[in-house]
């Protein structure tokens, strides 16, 4: 839920929403099956707020993360292979019958700046340009602006100042 407050009102463009299985601090020192637990806790929230869940991960961290759970069999995965070829095949694909739909396969600085490269089957992404349109079509009007500012009252020896000048130069 904290992801999708910092998305704010741009939620409804999202084409899917990645949940990161990669090795991270705390994560590691948890059971295998609390961490199956935890995607699936994270896979069934963002279905319920009604976005598309893709699993982002790469080899070692699935399975040291996961080991050979098939609990998310049928998703699409977005596979960091960081092979160096955008061909949108992973070398590996967990157990279970999962669609490769995404591949990061390298990364690459640009003016300082590090840079993911990715590529995606069109059909996840037409299919999800599809779902971000009837989201788009549902949604109610934005609110009104709101109302200006109430003007703060000039004190009255304020408005006698500005009296007093304006008849200095009107003379």
């Amino acid at each position: 839920d904290l992801s999708m407050e910092n998305v704010g009102p741009w939620s409804p463009y999202l084409m899917f929403v990645a949940i990161d299985v990669e090795k991270h601090g705390d994560w590691e020192g948890g059971s295998r099956e609390n961490r199956i637990a935890r995607v699936g806790e994270a896979v069934t929230r963002v279905r319920e707020l009604g976005l598309y869940p893709v699993i982002y991960t790469n080899w070692s961290s699935w399975q040291e993360m996961l080991g050979d759970t098939q609990a998310f069999a049928g998703m699409d995965l977005w596979v960091a292979t960081m092979d160096d070829i955008a061909d949108k095949q992973a070398r590996w694909v967990p157990n279970g019958g999962f669609n490769i739909g995404g591949e990061q396969y390298s990364a690459t600085s640009v003016e300082g700046h590090s840079l993911d490269l990715n590529v995606f089957e069109s059909s996840l992404l037409d299919a999800r340009k599809a779902e971000v349109q009837a989201r788009r079509l549902n949604l109610s009007p934005p609110p009104p602006p709101p109302a200006p500012p109430a003007p703060t009252p000039v004190p009255p020896e304020i408005e006698l100042r500005v009296a007093n000048l304006e008849g200095r130069v009107r003379s």
